[in-house]
């Protein structure tokens, strides 16, 4: 089985250093949070949608489920092991794949590394 990219595609893999990741996660995590996570999770059990959540599986949920003190730092630390996984698994498909950190190279970097033309700025 061709494991590589499919022929005509472009692909770029978007990882930022793993510090800088690791914090981005936390903040993402925190801002659902605030924005009402616990209750949108309420709200479907509340609709009889758990057995829909967790055969889903969606990252995060289950921990609201089964208990929601603590959740938040629990969902941070498997949110974090999950995009290290995520970003491993990509290496090791594709090692081809050129890897941008949008942290530390301007955009323009990105478009080099795909090898195309950066089109003009729409800001």
């Amino acid at each position: 089985m061709d494991r590589g990219v499919p022929e005509g595609w472009r692909a770029l893999l978007v990882l930022p250093e793993r510090e800088r990741q690791r914090e981005r996660v936390a903040r993402r995590v925190r801002q659902m949070i605030r924005a009402g996570w616990a209750a949108e999770v309420a709200a479907v059990k509340a609709a009889g949608g758990e057995a829909d959540l967790r055969r889903l599986r969606p990252l995060g949920y289950d921990l609201w489920l089964d208990d929601p003190r603590g959740a938040g730092a629990r969902i941070i630390q498997d949110t974090r092991a999950y995009a290290k996984r995520q970003g491993t698994w990509f290496r090791n498909q594709w090692p081809e794949i050129p890897v941008w950190d949008p942290d530390t190279e301007p955009l323009e970097a990105a478009f080099a590394k795909l090898g195309v033309q950066a089109g003009p700025s729409t800001a």
